[in-house]
């Protein structure tokens, strides 16, 4: 579970899925790319289904 923007050294897997919505999103500003992570760690957190969690998101874990 990720809670801010901060950066930080996190997991290979969840930088390489940051790489990708980088290199597929062009951004015009530093505010734009605070709001591109944001939407990302809510997607993430909240809507994408983990393996490693038994197919829960992050959230859903914590709240187990």
């Amino acid at each position: 579970y990720f809670s801010s923007c901060e950066p930080r050294a996190g997991p290979t897997w969840f930088n390489g899925r940051i790489e990708d919505v980088l290199q597929g999103h062009p951004l015009k500003s530093g505010e734009d790319l605070k709001q591109t992570l944001a939407r990302y760690l809510w997607l993430y957190n909240q809507q994408l289904p983990q393996p490693v969690l038994g197919g829960k998101t992050p959230l859903l874990a914590l709240k187990d």
